[in-house]
């Protein structure tokens, strides 16, 4: 049946489904996605195109091009959706999956590679999360993955004899190099790795084809011109709007100061051991197999054939991305992302075969399969017992939180799971290639996570309230009003209340705003209210709204007195 389908069409629905059709499942979830959904708001109602700002102060920690496709995807509208602040990063998930697809079919000359690649990329729980999420970690993927395929296909013209041609064959290897230092100049200000990721996999495709001389032809004036014209551009836009200062800090505090000593986030060196086989899931079960294909292809750097060329130099790619993030002092799993595609081509191809001497055996690769459905009982079988005989606290407090119906969609969504696995096992004995066995595999997972996008986008919604105390607030504020915000839900109250605000973390701070006459509201915890009982400034104002949000009750205060207080 794939047989009969081209493979783009496959991509497209399953990008689809998992990702398109759960955009606007959820509110914006808090920080990253209310930081930059209402960073970008501020973007367009200040018409400050090259000056993040959030609560009207310049921002330096991140560049502006996320927040100008933020603004592009809700062109049409008078406050940014968060539909269209997801937009950028499904549609740079959408052009990761079809690049990866057209890497994994020119590397192993395979156009069952690169589809398996793509679906296995697609499920992958880390990857899926993200495509719906608003950073700027999936549009630097794509910046990257652009920038990987426009120069790797210029530098290593790698087409196979009876490969069709398309539109980006026809561009010249000198345009392939300019556009990429475009890509990457875009990716730079998108989040600052704009040139690690392409650098590290062209440095590990010319040590797997022991070629390097190609390497030179990058050094290319027009396309380096590109590169810093853009970067010098905003920078420039942007001192002059915040101060050099703030330039002083996106160049060198956001980059080598926070790779070399970082403030937040600091983590051993071994980080990513234990933490890429859980963003991996349920594909990390994969992993070993991997760690077996790879020492069949030890000595065989500088062969012409597909695998010494493809799977080293894939190898090499996630070798030099876990060296280079294992040194820096911060680390957070998503920094791994771009190295995604190359581990989902790595697992398609263990999990295949293509009639060389470097498949793996049938024995390992249903033992794939049969870690797939033994993972999957955990969900299925397991979580609901725990959660029953409540064996671990935590576990049961948790799930009465989130509700029965999320621990039952986990439970049915792992029978699906371990059904596909099971399913792929029986195929993968007669299957040539391995692609039908992997697509059931990857169905069982898709299907999964679309119950799980569904249900537990709607659980996050009800847990969280950001959405409906925000339109409470909208109500009861004039569109004047100003707030003195508590520090940890700042952006989100802004975002859904749609009214301006100042955030503080001290009572001194509290205490100026409201004295001052900048605001003459003030938005905290409760906890938080009876724990200020000398204010003066508070004792003048009367309560006009509480609820709770993320699990905590907040209270609007206003102009007026309090009794009893």
């Amino acid at each position: 049946m794939l047989a009969k389908i081209k493979p783009i069409w496959i991509v497209l629905a399953a990008w689809f489904v998992l990702v398109a059709c759960l955009l606007p499942v959820r509110e914006v979830m808090r920080p990253d996605e209310a930081r930059f959904t209402q960073q970008a708001q501020e973007m367009r109602e200040s018409r400050q195109w090259f000056m993040p700002t959030i609560g009207e102060v310049p921002n330096s920690e991140k560049p502006p091009v996320l927040f100008w496709l933020i603004n592009l995807a809700a062109v049409s509208q008078p406050h940014i959706s968060e539909t269209a602040a997801r937009i950028p990063s499904a549609l740079s998930a959408l052009l990761v999956l079809l690049l990866v697809m057209r890497l994994g079919t020119r590397l192993w000359n395979s156009k069952e590679i690169g589809l398996a690649g793509a679906l296995v990329l697609l499920t992958i729980s880390g990857f899926f999360h993200r495509a719906q999420w608003v950073s700027c970690d999936m549009p630097l993927a794509a910046f990257s993955w652009i920038t990987i395929t426009l120069w790797r296909e210029a530098l290593f013209d790698d087409r196979k004899p009876g490969q069709s041609h398309d539109w980006l064959d026809r561009l010249s290897p000198r345009t392939k190099i300019a556009l990429g230092w475009l890509a990457a100049s875009l990716g730079t200000m998108t989040k600052g790795l704009g040139l690690v990721w392409p650098l590290m996999w062209i440095v590990a495709e010319a040590w797997s084809r022991r070629s390097w001389s190609p390497l030179k032809r990058l050094a290319q004036p027009l396309g380096m011109a590109l590169f810093v014209l853009p970067l010098s551009f905003w920078l420039w836009r942007f001192a002059a709007a915040a101060g050099a200062d703030k330039v002083y800090s996106i160049v060198w505090g956001e980059t080598a100061l926070r790779y070399a000593a970082a403030l937040n986030v600091v983590k051993p060196w071994y980080f990513y051991a234990y933490q890429l086989p859980v963003d991996l899931l349920p594909w990390s079960v994969f992993l070993p197999l991997i760690i077996v294909y790879a020492w069949r292809l030890r000595g065989r750097r500088g062969s012409d054939s597909a695998d010494a060329v493809g799977g080293l130099a894939c190898l090499g790619f996630i070798a030099l991305a876990l060296f280079f993030f294992s040194m820096s002092s911060g680390k957070r799993d998503v920094y791994l992302l771009p190295a995604y595609p190359v581990l989902a081509l790595l697992i398609a191809r263990s999990a295949m075969t293509l009639g060389t001497s470097w498949d793996l055996g049938l024995r390992q690769r249903t033992r794939g399969y049969l870690a797939l459905a033994g993972t999957a009982l955990i969900p299925a079988v397991l979580l609901p017992l725990m959660v029953f005989l409540e064996s671990i606290p935590r576990l049961a407090d948790a799930a009465s939180r989130v509700g029965s119906q999320v621990v039952a969609t986990l439970a049915l969504g792992g029978v699906v799971v371990t059904m596909g696995a099971l399913a792929a096992y029986r195929t993968v004995k007669r299957d040539t290639t391995g692609l039908r066995a992997l697509s059931q595999a990857a169905l069982g997972i898709g299907l999964f996570l679309l119950l799980v996008g569904i249900v537990g986008g709607r659980a996050a919604n009800r847990l969280q309230g950001g959405a409906a105390f925000g339109e409470q607030i909208r109500q009861v504020l004039p569109p004047e009003g100003r707030m003195a915000i508590e520090r940890g839900k700042f952006e989100l109250f802004l975002y859904y209340s749609s009214r301006k605000g100042v955030e503080w973390e001290d009572p001194g701070e509290l205490q100026q705003e409201l004295t001052s006459g900048r605001c003459e509201y003030a938005l905290l915890r409760s906890e938080t209210l009876n724990e200020l009982q000398d204010i003066t400034a508070l004792k003048r104002m009367s309560p006009l709204l509480t609820g709770d949000v993320g699990g905590a009750e907040y209270v609007l205060l206003g102009p007026g007195p309090v009794a009893n207080r």
